[in-house]
């Protein structure tokens, strides 16, 4: 498995965690910029309440570095991740990161990431009802969450992630 894809991805297109199982990319020049579509299999949904069954996020390949290596490598779908891949990478993202910061209130997931790209499409102003369509949520009242800085937050952004979000455009 590599870990890392599963970093770019989340960053690049916001996805949750458990949605990587079946995410799909489709790389596209038909606009003459280099565009990804990233079809994402909702996870998070009851009886249409709380999330969406299924979106599509566009991004600009050449927008991050995310971007840039997600294109470079021509991944069209995430083989093989299975929930236990993603505890067993989320236990050590949060391991490498108590390591790195161990005197930090905060810890370093896929969620930071998440955050990340939520507040990249806040400070580009984009519109709330994007913003929540965007991270597959039902109501522009769920995202208000992401994006913001909160000490001790779990999965909110770390001032190591928020220096990123400038690289995590939406395009």
């Amino acid at each position: 498995m590599d870990y890392p894809i599963l970093l770019d991805v989340v960053a690049v297109c916001g996805a949750r965690p458990s949605e990587l199982q079946y995410l799909q990319i489709h790389h596209s020049e038909d606009t003459g910029e280099a565009e990804m579509m990233f079809l994402i299999q909702g996870t998070k949904t009851s009886e249409g309440r709380y999330g969406q069954e299924e979106r599509r996020v566009t991004v600009n390949g050449y927008s991050s570095p995310a971007a840039l290596r997600l294109r470079s490598k021509g991944i069209e779908i995430l083989d093989n991740v299975s929930k236990c891949d993603l505890k067993r990478f989320s236990e050590k993202l949060r391991r490498v990161s108590l390591e790195l910061f161990h005197d930090a209130s905060y810890t370093v997931s896929f969620y930071s990431y998440r955050h990340a790209f939520a507040e990249a499409m806040k400070s580009a102003g984009l519109p709330l009802n994007i913003i929540a369509c965007a991270l597959g949520h039902c109501v522009t009242e769920t995202q208000k969450k992401y994006g913001h800085i909160k000490k001790n937050g779990k999965g909110q952004i770390s001032p190591i992630i928020k220096d990123m979000r400038h690289h995590t455009r939406t395009g």
